[in-house]
């Protein structure tokens, strides 16, 4: 991945990586040594030594007050039912104290978590969890919350979920399912507000998105209805404009190109007609920074409230409050620049095994055949390790078995046992790697399918046999961060470079003068650093 920055551009790039990322503050993690809780599920006393937990919805902080987020003994995250998933996700919840369960549910999906177990019930199947619910009370505050294990509650209604172990924050985010460029995409990406003169404007209908690291809200509602633009939209024409006093402003629905009294200029973000599946609504976004200072007004991206913040300028309607390049074919730069490497780091000595392991398991055979003929039996799926490099699971059998085949598609990899008899189940793990796997049994061909879904399609594996056959151990590894460089080419463009073991996913958002580029589901084994470029002091890079 190659992210060039125009040279007249400040480039101060903030490179996140973790095993998943997450969007909260690194102070937001409470320290908790000494925390003292009660347990009333299991009738004990106990002092949490890890950090606390904190949650994260849709870019804005949960506010828990005092009751935090802990870690179960095995690592599981769990936090309060009643602030997470009642008060900030909306989700409809019931308790039953007499027989400890707790219902939630939304109009597609109810679920019930009976205290102390793992076992959930999930519109009326049972489905197994990685850690049970508990009722604690919290000693100094004196206040009493039920516990649940966030991520699988999260999952199960569709949220995308994301924990980062270094700020002991989970980040919770409801896709948007929106329809623009003729195709529906699962939006995950940050739901932006918009602000004018100070005062919120109301787009909870469809928040603005960010496309191309550009803020895009809705054209009538923002510009039109609160702010008193004259709007028009031509559905036949596809285009859109705006007038203000001796602005005028005309858009075309797909391209980048407009025409801002009557002189063509670039846009930046092509306007789209974006339909929300969600819930029908239909709009027209346009880029809002420019829109907004093309006619004149003042416009701020808040990165801590993700919020377009629009204000009134003297040069409303009669200039625009902004400079903008004339349209020209040429490429930018002059080509009177050196290129300049400006850095080079690699994978640190201290991670190069593991991740030789990982390149190992990229290659590793696909199959597995014993001699066997003989059919055998299933019998339990484990968790045998969990690191920051790795998950490591454990299958089980009465006897040797015959053969496996491994393949992976997407985010799911399917184990396939030739003569293998089982009894259909679905564990759910909640790990980072994997979240579940389900045994499915086929009668007639006398075969067996464990089908592990995955975090992310990146994630390698390699496969074991053990215990003379009566054993299968399979390897998770997460994706790796092994290169990043940064530089300036012949043509004056900036540039930072970055690569990984496989294929990298990155999320790229910027503000007035910085860009973040996170990479989800990948291990930093760089390092932390920092680049400051020596000559303008305007180039500079932390990871």
């Amino acid at each position: 991945m190659r992210k060039k920055v125009k040279n007249y551009k400040k480039m101060c790039v903030l490179l996140i990586v973790s095993l998943l990322i997450s969007s909260a503050p690194v102070d937001q993690a409470q320290a908790a040594s000494g925390l003292k809780i009660y347990n009333y599920t299991t009738s004990s006393s106990m002092t949490i030594t890890d950090e606390t937990i904190s949650y994260v919805y849709n870019g804005k902080s949960i506010p828990l007050g005092n009751n935090p987020g802990i870690l179960s003994s095995n690592g599981v995250a769990l936090g309060p039912y009643v602030k997470v998933f009642r008060d900030t996700l909306g989700l409809k919840t019931l308790y039953n104290k007499e027989k400890k369960t707790v219902t939630i549910r939304d109009d597609k999906t109810t679920l019930v978590l009976t205290l102390g177990s793992k076992t959930a019930i999930v519109n009326g199947k049972s489905v197994t969890m990685n850690a049970a619910p508990i009722s604690i009370k919290y000693s100094k505050a004196n206040e009493t919350a039920i516990l649940v294990p966030t991520r699988f509650v999260a999952e199960t209604f569709g949220y995308s979920y994301n924990w980062d172990s270094s700020s002991s924050t989970v980040t919770i985010t409801k896709p948007l399912n929106l329809t623009y460029d003729n195709q529906t995409v699962g939006y995950t990406g940050i739901q932006g507000s918009v602000k004018f003169d100070g005062k919120s404007i109301n787009v909870s209908n469809l928040p603005s998105i960010l496309i191309a690291n550009t803020a895009m809200a809705q054209a009538y509602k923002v510009f039109a209805k609160s702010m008193g633009v004259t709007y028009k939209y031509s559905e036949s024409k596809g285009t859109v404009s705006f007038t203000k006093g001796d602005i005028n402003l005309l858009m075309e629905l797909g391209s980048n190109l407009a025409y801002l009294n009557d002189e063509l200029v670039d846009c930046g973000v092509a306007p789209k007609l974006v339909f929300n599946e969600d819930n029908g609504e239909v709009a027209v976004l346009v880029p809002a920074q420019f829109v907004s200072k093309a006619l004149g007004y003042d416009y701020n991206w808040n990165s801590a409230t993700k919020t377009s913040e629009i204000t009134t300028t003297k040069k409303v309607g009669k200039e625009p409050n902004i400079t903008l390049p004339p349209v020209s074919p040429s490429i930018p730069g002059d080509g009177d620049y050196n290129e300049l490497e400006y850095f080079n780091w690699t994978t640190k000595e201290s991670y190069k095994a593991v991740l030789e392991e990982a390149k190992n398991a990229m290659n590793s055979e696909n199959s597995i055949d014993t001699g066997n003929v003989n059919s055998s039996q299933f019998l339990k799926l484990d968790t045998d390790q969990l690191t920051k490099n790795k998950e490591k699971y454990q299958l089980s059998f009465n006897q040797t078995f015959s053969n496996v085949t491994a393949s992976k598609v997407n985010d799911e990899l399917t184990l396939t046992f030739n003569n293998m008899i089982a009894t259909d189940s679905i564990v759910t793990f909640g790990n980072e790697l994997a979240k579940e796997a389900r045994v499915i049994y086929d009668a007639v061909k006398n075969q067996t399918d464990v089908i592990f879904t995955l975090s992310d399609a990146s994630v390698n594996y390699a496969m074991t046999s053990e215990n003379d056959g009566k054993g299968l151990s399979l390897s998770l590894y997460s994706n790796y961060l092994t290169q990043i460089s940064a530089g300036r080419d012949e043509s004056g463009l900036e540039y930072l470079s970055i690569t990984g073991l496989k294929e990298i996913k990155p999320i790229v958002t910027e503000d007035e003068d910085s860009i973040y580029v996170s990479i989800p589901n990948a291990i930093n084994t760089i390092g932390d650093y920092n680049f400051t470029n020596q000559e303008d002091k305007t180039s500079m890079v932390y990871v």
